[in-house]
């Protein structure tokens, strides 16, 4: 396992098969509770299974026992994390667990479709669970979601990908790259974003001071140095 770069799948409609597992090389795979299930369906042994377990089909396929709260390896080698607190989802769970083991980056996937008030909440785990240097990417289907904070980004995608700038709550950008570049625009919430924009060039780099959220191309998110203005 590579305790430095994590996959967190969650339990919501799968991304197809092709796309979630262009994900997995080169990370540890945690699988939320009954994605384990799914995962298994598609030949994919997950590294990590962690929950409540209240999803799974059959915890006992798994080695599981209900009310279990020791962490243990089961017989397929697989790290088995019981997370019981009702207070936190399993999504917040599952970053926490991340974090204790250092984790360098963290991908979200499948955590968005479905129920719009799950999607509405693990897009907000991206501000709660936010620190510096320490990525965390949520992807959806065809785009992926960052919170920045006083950072500068570069964001790789191709000439003509679409991408939008949310203030979260509010915020002051600055780009390079893009069709219609940013010069101390000012982002609010639910007053002023700045969406449907695109890339003119392969690396384009934002600047932020304050708080946003970044929806972009399906890409790396590549920290390119601390902002502070």
């Amino acid at each position: 396992m590579n305790f430095s770069r994590f996959l967190i799948v969650a339990n919501g409609p799968f991304l197809p098969e092709a796309q979630l597992k262009a994900f997995i090389p080169g990370r540890t795979v945690v699988a939320l509770d009954g994605a384990a299930d799914r995962l298994k369906q598609l030949g994919v042994k997950p590294d990590v299974i962690l929950g409540d377990f209240d999803s799974l089909q059959n915890p006992a396929e798994h080695g599981i026992q209900l009310h279990q709260h020791e962490a243990f390896v089961n017989e397929q080698g697989i790290l088995i994390v019981p997370a019981y607190d009702q207070n936190q989802t399993d999504l917040q769970k599952a970053i926490d667990f991340c974090d204790a083991q250092s984790a360098q980056s963290i991908d979200i996937v499948c955590a968005t479709d479905g129920r719009f008030d799950h999607a509405i909440s693990n897009i907000r785990v991206l501000k709660k669970k936010y620190r510096q240097r320490r990525p965390l990417v949520l992807h959806v289907a065809q785009q992926s979601l960052i919170y920045l904070k006083d950072e500068s980004y570069e964001i790789q995608g191709k000439i003509g990908d679409m991408l939008g700038l949310f203030g979260f709550p509010h915020a002051v950008a600055n780009s390079q790259g893009l069709k219609y570049e940013l010069t101390q625009y000012v982002l609010d919430f639910a007053e002023q974003d700045s969406s449907s924009n695109q890339l003119t060039q392969e690396k384009a780099l934002i600047e932020i001071k304050g708080e946003a959220l970044l929806v972009g191309p399906m890409a790396d998110f590549v920290k390119a140095n601390n902002f502070s203005i």
